[in-house]
């Protein structure tokens, strides 16, 4: 239903009173310094999104990336009720899922509602519009404390440039909203330490509160706030009422929210975390200490970050240490950076399981502390002649030119396509599948259920269908989704033999092939067996070619290299199997020459058995050219331990068109752990989609 007329006229007569309070805010006697403030956010801007502004969310997290995407599409389905913020997962009641206020999801969907178009770029440009609002308000904090607008400027560009602060903040995940909220609290706050204006506070927490809403570890700078306006009370032996009043009043707006998400919880369920994840012990807290350093440390900040920061904490420790004395702002803005890290560890603590995989997690606890002790520090940089400050805004200059430069390379490497990035891969193969559906007939109210997803809610948004998702294939979780209430299972191709067939054999003859584009397969479930098999399943009617090894006696083709056979009472159906252990890196390797580019697929198919468990063997295949790989791709091979038993394993290898001649095919198995496991009975299938 579009917006009726009188809530059009509200949002325009909103948006002007935003305009009258932005000339309040920003005087337009001081513009040039906000108009090169923004040229410069524009010039990053350009520099680090132009190429990656359109994408649906991919990459490093775009799984809860695409779940904030579906709380956006969801108020769209559901005539913008706030109340029940839902995605298009079922996993809960019709979707309906707790989670924490969704203000700015809300926002986005107006938006999208109002220019008719739901493409993701509209969230992003929201996202990194809001963020850019805040570092305006940065650079008023910093002219606050400073006085210099190349410091202000300088600690601008030093956030926007971090490489996570730089990734998120024209993604999806509230961090980045929230983190530019935060600013906003904290200029309007130290304006409020600065000249004791009532209204600044209000605003101050107004806007943290907001940003504590959005996202839950933001309480972190709110209690920090408290805790300092507490601190104050004691040592004037005076109590603010009308400030205390003010914390009482927002914190039990989060109480009543919190208690709200709770029922949202109770009553439909949750898609999101609601539990905290500490250490077990001190030992693996040492260990996840570890694996953050080594994984985070140089996307936190680059080299040059970690310079600049180390000289603005190092001038700061040096005017401290001469005893000279802070202003009045100086102190509260070193108290907050100090609670705001205390707070952040303290966080670290209790969620310390998910910072290893979740970077995120340092915009809403650790950044802002380190920011504040930044521009304290760069604020006491010595720069007392003409010469000096050339001097520091050259090295400031150089350093932060160098440190853009090193988080461009972090965003490539971040959009850069890896075999083992499944969640990209998921999205690839979904894309375009919701016309594809349609072109089949199926309608857009059929409820599907994906087997092997990556992700909780992408597959789904693609496909503008709700349904369920499987993201771990094991035999349990296969077996528990097909009890659900669906009306279509869909595949991704590439999966189907490796991680869904062999861990579920039985569902290879329950499958009934509705069609498939050669990235995805559509199948109706039904409860008598069908006789069936991968290849039927896969949609293969005509192979270009088959290859089959069954390691007899006789002499192989010479199309094969790297057999070592052997005779021995586990051969499967014949004399001779094959094998590799701690002495054979290699198994047997098909190569072939790869000179027909409508071949883009290749089936494997051996039986293997096994003595023990094993721990990393490898069903490769590579794509050569004059000793330059085009193409490398590889399959663990992931088997229950069955001993006596010979199991058989599939897998799908997707080939690329367009390679040039003379290259070379080759699918093998690699050994690199010494393993000792037997196989029989090879079978590779090439074919065209």
């Amino acid at each position: 239903m579009f917006l009726s007329k009188v809530c059009k006229r509200k949002i325009l007569l909103f948006l002007g009173e935003t305009i009258a309070a932005f000339q309040v805010t920003f005087p337009f006697k001081k513009i040039h310094y906000y108009f090169y403030t923004a040229l410069i956010l524009l010039v990053l801007s350009i520099y680090f999104y132009w190429e990656t502004i359109f994408f649906f969310p991919s990459h490093v997290h775009a799984w809860t990336q695409s779940d904030r995407l579906a709380l956006v599409l969801g108020f769209l389905d559901n005539n913008f009720n706030f109340l029940k913020p839902q995605t298009f997962n079922l996993s809960t009641t019709n979707g309906i899922t707790g989670v924490d206020f969704p203000i700015h999801e809300y926002l986005v969907a107006l938006i999208m509602k109002m220019t008719g178009s739901e493409s993701p770029v509209i969230f992003r440009l929201y996202s990194l519009i809001y963020s850019m609002v805040g570092y305006l308000f940065l650079f008023r904090l910093t002219k606050e404390i400073t006085d210099s607008f190349w410091k202000s400027a300088a600690a601008v560009i030093f956030v926007f440039t971090c490489p996570i602060i730089t990734y998120y903040q024209a993604g999806f995940i509230p961090s980045a909203t929230s983190l530019s909220s935060a600013f906003i609290g904290y200029y309007y706050y130290f304006i409020f330490i600065k000249h004791s204006r009532t209204n600044d506070f209000y605003l101050a927490i107004s806007f943290i509160t907001l940003a504590a809403l959005a996202r839950t570890p933001f309480n972190i700078f709110l209690f920090a706030i408290f805790l300092q306006q507490l601190y104050l009370f004691m040592r004037e032996r005076k109590i603010y009422w009308n400030r205390l009043l003010s914390f009482a009043f927002v914190f039990g707006i989060i109480a009543g929210y919190n208690v709200f998400k709770a029922y949202l919880n109770t009553t439909y369920g949750t898609q999101y975390l609601t539990h905290i994840l500490p250490a077990e012990n001190l030992a693996e807290l040492i260990q996840i200490i570890t694996t953050v350093i080594l994984q985070w440390a140089f996307q936190l900040f680059s080299i040059f970050h970690y310079l600049l920061l180390f000289a603005a904490l190092v001038s700061l420790a040096i005017y401290l240490r001469k005893r000279k004395k802070l202003t009045t702002i100086d102190k509260q803005v070193l108290v907050q950076g100090v609670l705001i890290i205390t707070g952040a560890i303290i966080y670290f603590l209790l969620m310390a399981r998910q910072f290893i995989d979740h970077d995120y997690y340092f915009m809403d606890s650790f950044y802002l502390g380190i920011i504040l002790l930044f521009i304290l520090g760069i604020h006491h940089i010595s720069a007392s002649s003409r010469k000096s400050r050339r001097i520091w805004m050259m090295v400031f200059g150089v350093m932060l030119f160098a440190g853009t430069i090193a988080s461009k390379r972090v965003q490539k490497l971040r959009y850069t396509e890896t075999m083992w990035d499944r969640g990209e891969i998921t999205r690839k193969n979904f894309a375009g599948s919701a016309n594809y559906l349609d072109s089949l007939g199926i309608s857009r109210s059929a409820v599907i259920l994906v087997i092997d997803a990556y992700s909780t809610n992408a597959p789904l948004i693609l496909m503008d269908r709700k349904g369920y998702t499987v993201l771990t294939t094991s035999y349990e979780n296969i077996k528990k989704s097909l009890e659900f209430d669906f009306d279509f299972i869909v595949i991704q191709d590439i999966f189907l033999p490796s991680d869904v067939i062999c861990n579920y054999p039985g569902l290879l003859n329950r499958l009934e092939r509705i069609g498939g584009n050669g990235k995805i397969s559509i199948f109706k479930l039904r409860r008598h067996g069908l006789r069936s098999n991968v290849e039927e399943l896969l949609g293969i009617v005509h192979p270009f070619r088959v290859i089959t090894e069954n390691f007899d006696t006789t002499k192989s083709s010479s199309d094969w290299k790297n057999i070592n056979k052997v005779t021995s009472q586990v051969s499967r159906s014949s004399p001779n199997s094959a094998y590799v252990n701690h002495q054979v890196e290699y198994g047997p390797t098909l190569e072939i020459p790869y000179d027909n580019p409508d071949v883009n697929r290749l089936l494997f198919e051996g039986y293997f058995y096994l003595d023990e468990s094993i721990d990393n063997v490898k069903i490769a295949c590579s794509i050569t050219q004059n000793g330059k790989t085009h193409y490398y791709w590889d399959f663990p091979l992931t088997l229950n331990n069955e001993n006596n038993k010979w199991i058989k394993y599939q897998c799908l290898f997707t080939l690329p068109n367009q390679l040039p001649a003379g290259s070379t095919l080759k699918c093998y198995l690699w050994n690199p752990n010494s393993e000792h496991v037997y196989f029989d009975d090879y079978k590779i299938t090439l074919y065209r989609k």
